[in-house]
């Protein structure tokens, strides 16, 4: 039942080694061979009852194939001969026999095929064909990129030595212990005055007012990297939800799958016939098919690879900002890359674990959602000899309806998580630096020498006088007030 070709069948063959073939009662013959693709048998007889009518045949050949030789399209149901007793030899509105083979299997003493009431079956079982394919100018590039990345980090690690400022806690240390005169008296300065300024001394006014301000989570970002994260969201899933409005209803009128019952029994990543993409203008054989399917199923995580930078982004800032506001509500000591005294060491995941783990497993989760979404696909057949056949063998990319559904769900979860971030209040009011390293340096000019190895808290220098005196805020390990909303600070 499985050949690619009928007349490669001889009857005396078949009789010749029929010994060491296996004896199927029909449940197992059903369940073995209702596969789309076939691994660990090949040629099977079926055994009929005995026939009253002289005149038919003894001897029919049915072609178990995965392509269809004349539209060279990939056939839905290579095994619909077993359910043939529904539909007679074919029928163009039959419902796959994929919903109606259970009811075939259930009823297995009385199963017949094109009229025929089947005994039992003869199977020849052979070893399943094992072995790694891999497309050589492919290996070669994605070892040359290793190659040239490992030799980055290498020197990084072994040939810079400088103390570079990773973080926020390195940017203090750093401007307490050597202050920069360029930034003196702008204590009050945030993000946005130089980023507006070309020339700071001559354009941002000093002393400035301390005003408060309740800033939400989603301020310290600026508006550019919002509208980017944001937009690459909506394509991404506009484009996820385009591809699930083409699936669901090809699969319905053409396979009769409907229904999230349905659409489940065709699994997450696997390889199924009625979700192998044809057309697109991919071609399906020789080794401009590898490269093409290799390249439509990683392009969505090199989309996905993107999207994370810029969420990473996001998400970074704002907790960058709250790390920064909170020194002003307690004091701790700074985190830093080469922690000395009581400072603290840096996060390993340069977040906060609270949110670096679960981002880390949010981005996991979605990378092995979309490679299960749209994957590379490569069926290879053999003929009834155990050769290879080239022409019934296909390479191009399978989806998974599920996997989409998935995707666009923890996808849309991610994107509510960022905005529910953003709405989150900072701790306090002091004002906004970000990653500004003239905004941090400004906040850096204490009055007297201090230790940057103690705890810090940000604030305004203690003073006697309620009004009418210009204070300074900044970082100090000794003590400070809360500054006055409406006094002057320089």
């Amino acid at each position: 039942m499985c050949d690619p070709a009928p007349w490669l069948t001889d009857p005396k063959s078949v009789q010749k080694d029929a010994l060491q073939w296996d004896r199927l009662e029909n449940e197992e013959c059903i369940s073995a061979y209702a596969q789309e693709f076939l691994a660990g048998r090949r040629n099977l007889v079926l055994i009929v009852d005995d026939l009253d009518n002289t005149t038919s045949s003894l001897y029919e050949l049915e072609r178990y194939q995965l392509m269809n030789d004349y539209y060279e399209t990939i056939n839905p149901e290579p095994y619909y001969w077993i359910c043939s007793h529904y539909y007679g030899y074919w029928k163009e509105d039959y419902p796959p026999c994929s919903n109606t083979v259970g009811s075939v299997e259930s009823d297995a003493s009385n199963w017949a095929v094109y009229g025929y009431r089947i005994r039992y079956c003869q199977s020849e079982k052979v070893e399943q064909k094992c072995r790694l394919n891999f497309n050589l100018p492919v290996l070669g590039i994605v070892i040359v990129f290793n190659a040239v990345k490992l030799g980055c980090m290498a020197f990084v690690a072994y040939r810079m030595h400088d103390r570079p400022m990773i973080t926020l806690g390195d940017a203090v240390s750093s401007f307490l212990r050597l202050p920069d005169a360029t930034t003196k008296g702008m204590c009050l300065a945030t993000r946005a005055h130089f980023q507006r300024c070309r020339d700071w001394s001559q354009e941002i006014e000093t002393p400035m007012t301390y005003r408060r301000q309740k800033m939400r989570w989603m301020r310290t970002a600026s508006n550019q990297h919002w509208l980017i994260t944001v937009s690459l969201f909506i394509l991404a899933l506009a484009t996820i939800l385009g591809l699930l409005g083409y699936s669901i209803p090809h699969l319905k009128t053409s396979y009769g799958h409907s229904g999230i019952s349905s659409l489940w029994s065709l699994g997450v990543g696997k390889t199924r016939s009625e979700t192998m993409i044809e057309g697109w203008a991919i071609p399906t054989r020789g080794e401009s098919a590898v490269i093409s399917a290799i390249l439509v199923a990683n392009s969505p995580q090199l989309i996905l690879s993107l999207i994370y930078v810029f969420f990473n982004g996001l998400c970074t800032r704002m907790l960058l900002a709250r790390e920064w506001s909170s020194f002003a509500r307690h004091r701790k000591a700074l985190r830093v890359s080469s922690p000395r005294g009581e400072q603290r060491s840096t996060y390993f995941l340069q977040l906060p674990y609270r949110y670096g783990v679960p981002l880390m497993i949010y981005s996991t989760v979605l990378h092995w959602l979309v490679s299960q979404s749209i994957f590379l696909a490569r069926v290879e057949t053999w003929d009834s000899a155990g050769a290879y056949a080239g022409r019934e063998s296909v390479t191009t990319c399978g989806y998974s309806p599920m996997g989409i559904i998935l995707t666009a769900i923890v996808a849309a979860c991610l994107v509510l998580t960022g905005f529910g971030m953003g709405l989150r209040h900072l701790d306090s009011d002091m004002p906004i630096a970000g990653g500004c390293s003239a905004a941090i340096s400004a906040a850096c000019h204490p009055p007297d020498e201090i230790s940057e190895k103690l705890p810090l808290q940000w604030g305004a220098l203690p003073t006697d006088e309620t009004s009418g005196v210009i204070g300074h805020c900044y970082f100090s390990s000794g003590d400070v007030e809360e500054p006055v909303p409406g006094n002057l600070y320089a």
